[in-house]
């Protein structure tokens, strides 16, 4: 399973992917405001993006997986982008072509849906999956928090999940590095590897991805999937796991209306 954590080395090109066709879009049209048809458009551009990154890994993956397991591999990735994340991108299409004000009830419903496709589409089968939201976009490095109480899901968990991170309680966290853009985090086994100061007897899950929700330049949250078991996860999570968090990221730029700030001509 080193795999796991050789490929996140290349997922991270998908943090430019929405910060880059949305300036491509708002460039291509008037700077008055970005209405619903441009976010409708700017949704498909990213998410022909992302399924184009998301191939390139998938084959870099295959090269360094056993040839018996090639097939299935592959099968499990399309079979993804044919069904859930291509009904999930449709959403997300509708959603934009909404009225401003009906945006938030549609992006509630698209959070929870993400959380539910994560915890079913990876291979575990104890896996939880929780959509941890930033308190107050406001607050200073620091002082920051996140909780996970309202986008949380598992099939058949029965331990507490948790449900906040505190930036003050813990400031050297992985967790937050990858909310700054740090990367994901992967720990397939946290029996054999496991973030610096991990507390074994005090979390239950033996392994976890962790994968930033941003607008722009700026982390919202992270979307974070564990398991009860050690080695549960398989090489295509990583793709399937980083391609929802990246739906959910153009969600919320959607929903929010994001642009980015205009580039200043020298």
């Amino acid at each position: 399973m080193s795999i796991l954590r050789w490929s996140t080395t290349i997922l991270t090109g998908l943090a430019g992917i929405v910060t880059a066709f949305l300036t491509f879009a708002v460039a291509l049209t008037p700077a008055i405001d970005a209405s619903s048809l441009r976010v409708g458009l700017l949704v498909t551009g990213i998410a022909t993006a992302v399924f184009g990154v998301l191939t390139k890994i998938l084959d870099l993956v295959v090269v360094h997986s056993r040839k018996e397991d090639i097939k299935a591999l592959r099968a499990q990735f399309y079979e993804v982008f044919d069904g859930p994340m291509n009904r999930m991108i449709a959403q997300v299409q509708r959603m934009a072509l909404r009225a401003p004000a009906k945006r938030q009830e549609s992006l509630h419903a698209l959070r929870l849906n993400v959380v539910i496709s994560t915890a079913q589409l990876v291979a575990s089968k104890t896996a939880r999956a929780t959509y941890f939201m930033l308190e107050d976009r406001t607050a200073l490095v620091g002082r920051r928090a996140m909780r996970g109480t309202e986008y949380n899901y598992s099939d058949n968990r029965r331990d507490n999940a948790t449900t906040e991170f505190v930036e003050a309680d813990d400031p050297q966290s992985e967790i937050w590095q990858a909310l700054d853009g740090h990367g994901p985090v992967i720990y397939p086994n946290l029996t054999v590897s496991a973030p610096a100061g991990w507390d074994a007897n005090a979390h239950v899950y033996k392994g976890f991805l962790t994968f930033r929700i941003e607008m722009g330049d700026a982390g919202v949250g992270v979307l974070t999937v564990n398991s009860l078991n050690p080695n549960e996860f398989e090489p295509a999570d990583v793709a399937i796991v980083g391609a929802l968090a990246a739906v959910l990221s153009m969600a919320e730029a959607a929903a929010h209306g994001y642009r980015p700030a205009p580039t200043r001509k020298r």
